[in-house]
């Protein structure tokens, strides 16, 4: 089966500060069911997060084993000419001084894919479809997809036109935001877009997310007779622990559930409302 594509809008923060981290819960909800991408404008500066589980997974051995090479290489000489210890120690620090801004600038650029120019739409339209077709593996968490700001309104509508299910985080709703929720659902059907947000305390369930669905609604203006699919997650990261680990594993199930319903095809939910048994 060919893959199929999420993609995932929201605010971007610089940094999280004590915030759940979202996005490690979303990547490992994707596994298995749907290629995760996000869209970000050039005012953002990816982070090493995004790079390590990105496609930059290999950096930090790749470092070490750079790292003992060019000391092997730096220490030999310098041995054989008997250098002071001084000296020894001196190059040892430039280099693992060297090899680890190396490092963290690769993997910065790592954690997401550029995209530049007036052809950028068309990359973004290539690359996406390359993901459909399944001629293009994914990395180890949600592909960042950055580009120019004058475009990214052409790069958004591109990824809308060619995703299977859509996730909008309105936790920090904005005007782009609200734009790309217009756009969401102008170009897919309601069933396949599901909002995420913030909630401040643990409990409510459903009734709590419906709640927040009417809420959504009226604050970004949509006009809709359906109920919107809503996904709350907490607002804080729980300390490490047993607490932190069981806030993650029920966020990703919960996402599970979601995306594997957004997932049915319109022929499919269209059956299985003849076969529901009318009162």
């Amino acid at each position: 089966m060919k893959p199929r594509l999420l993609v995932w809008l929201r605010r971007f923060r610089p940094s999280y500060e004590g915030r759940f981290r979202f996005h490690r819960a979303l990547a490992e909800a994707c596994s298995g069911l749907v290629y995760p991408v996000t869209i970000q404008d050039r005012s953002y500066r990816s982070s090493l997060i995004d790079g390590f589980t990105g496609r930059g997974w290999f950096i930090a051995p790749l470092a070490f084993l750079t790292a003992m090479a060019a000391m092997l290489v730096a220490v030999v000489p310098l041995a054989m000419a008997s250098a002071p210890v001084e000296t020894f120690l001196l190059v040892v620090i430039i280099l693992y001084i060297a090899t680890g801004w190396a490092a963290v600038r690769l993997t910065r650029r790592l954690g997401y894919r550029a995209y530049r120019g007036p052809d950028a739409r068309l990359q973004v339209a290539t690359d996406l479809d390359r993901v459909k077709q399944g001629r293009r593996a994914g990395g180890l968490g949600v592909e960042v997809m950055q580009c120019d700001d004058e475009v990214w309104q052409d790069v958004v509508r591109e990824a809308l036109l060619r995703a299977d299910v859509v996730i909008i985080d309105v936790s920090e709703l904005t005007e782009h935001l609200r734009w790309e929720i217009r756009q969401a659902l102008d170009i897919l059907s309601p069933e396949r877009v599901i909002f995420a947000r913030e909630r401040e305390s643990d409990g409510g369930g459903e009734a709590r997310e419906a709640e927040m669905g009417a809420r959504i609604a009226s604050e970004a203006g949509i006009e809709t007779q359906r109920r919107l699919q809503v996904v709350a997650y907490p607002a804080r990261q729980a300390p490490p622990g047993p607490a932190r680990r069981r806030q993650t594993r029920d966020l990703i199930q919960r996402l599970r559930v979601v995306i594997a319903e957004a997932l049915v095809s319109d022929r499919e939910r269209a059956t299985r409302a003849m076969l529901q048994p009318r009162s």
